[in-house]
């Protein structure tokens, strides 16, 4: 019955790491994320400024109207003989393909603004739209001041200006641009980790790929959602598994148990080993991360968060089958030891929670979040990790 319970112990503290992994990433696009583009902090964005447009319907739309949607952003004029018809018939395919999509209803929008201002009053915009056939519903082509939309062009990364060479007069992108609900312009990622931020709306594949990307947007927020179910579960794990780890650190000589015959006298080393390992991957993280290399770091910390679980199932293993070893060393360096020894069990409690809710946060596309969990968790993680060691050098003359 011992080496059953043992067993059972050991193979649920295996498999909840894979659980709550497979549970972030469980669906269709939910593990990738696309990227922010602009200027950025540690912890702020770029960020679409506040407007203040005129509707085809003569009503006034600001930032507020936008902020909480996903939306899908671009310049045109009404009276513009080459790209802009097919613009606005790539923007309307836009529409109509996401419009029975899961979690686009209420949430997805679309921004034309006006390059001609002076021409293009709220009554030509709405002719204009019922030509091109737009389902008003969450789509607004908006005018106002010139001068007020042309500065509005940058925060997109795109073009807007008169162009007396240019056919029709004017100079604008032909370029579609998705802005998430903070109001964040988002890119992807080329085969060379490239981040392009801007899609060609002229072009029905590039206008295919930005529906893709408008999903795996979606997601992310759809993700967000899990937090009901994740977040009681990320508390339920910090608090039980010390506990488990605790009683375990206490059990009795007469409750250890065999693992069939199994020598396992030197998991103390691979416990360094693996924290060893596990402190060069938060550093590589943080390596990644300030050089804006989101995919290594996201790999990094995983592969740091996997080693940490496979840390934590080596460790109750060898709790459940060998007799604690007592520290021999006299004078200071007893004292050392112990304040290692403490400092590192104590500051391990956090490293769960933090860890987790650091990772769920990134998973879930929550960046803001996840950037003040980990300016916590990193110091605390890395700490661990490498007093992990120095309490095995500290211990190493004592290993039969």
């Amino acid at each position: 019955m011992k080496k059953f319970n043992g067993y059972l112990l050991v193979f649920i503290i295996l498999i909840l790491p894979s659980a709550i992994y497979i549970g972030f990433t469980t669906g269709k696009h939910n593990f990738v994320h696309l990227p922010i583009v602009g200027p950025q902090t540690d912890s702020t964005f770029h960020q679409i400024p506040d407007f203040s447009f005129v509707n085809q319907n003569g009503d006034t739309i600001t930032q507020e109207d936008y902020l909480g949607n996903v939306y899908v952003a671009n310049f045109v004029f009404t009276t513009c003989p080459t790209i802009c018809p097919v613009m606005t018939y790539q923007m309307r395919r836009i529409q109509q393909k996401t419009a029975t999509l899961p979690g686009f209803y209420g949430n997805f929008k679309i921004l034309s603004h006006t390059v001609n201002p002076e021409y293009d009053t709220p009554e030509v915009l709405l002719e204009y739209s019922k030509n091109m056939e737009a389902d008003l519903s969450n789509w607004n082509f908006v005018t106002g001041d010139k001068k007020s939309i042309y500065a509005m062009a940058p925060y997109y990364f795109v073009n807007a200006m008169e162009d007396s060479l240019a056919e029709g007069g004017f100079l604008h992108s032909e370029f579609f641009v998705i802005v998430d609900k903070e109001g964040r312009v988002r890119a992807r990622d080329d085969d060379n980790g490239n981040n392009i931020g801007v899609y060609d709306g002229t072009s029905e594949y590039e206008v295919g790929l930005l529906i893709e990307y408008l999903k795996i947007l979606i997601a992310e927020y759809n993700l967000a959602k899990k937090d009901k179910f994740f977040i009681p579960l990320i508390v339920v794990l910090s608090i039980v598994i010390p506990l488990a780890v605790t009683a375990l650190m206490l059990l009795p000589d007469s409750m250890r148990l065999e693992f069939g015959g199994a020598d396992l006298r030197s998991l103390p080393f691979l416990h360094a080993v693996i924290n060893g390992s596990t402190a060069v991957l938060l550093f590589v993280g943080f390596v990644m991360i300030k050089n804006k290399k989101i995919t290594w770091h996201r790999i990094s910390m995983m592969s740091a968060f996997i080693l940490s679980a496979v840390f934590l199932v080596s460790y109750v293993i060898s709790k459940l089958s060998n007799s604690p070893v007592p520290f021999q060393g006299e004078g200071f360096v007893k004292y050392l030891y112990f304040f290692i020894l403490i400092t590192h069990i104590v500051l391990s409690v956090p490293v769960l929670p933090l860890a987790l809710l650091a990772i769920y946060r990134g998973l879930t596309g929550e960046f803001e979040k996840h950037v003040k969990i980990v300016k916590w968790t990193f110091p605390i993680w890395m700490y661990v990790a490498i007093t992990g060691v120095l309490v095995y050098i500290f211990m190493m003359p004592y290993y039969a």
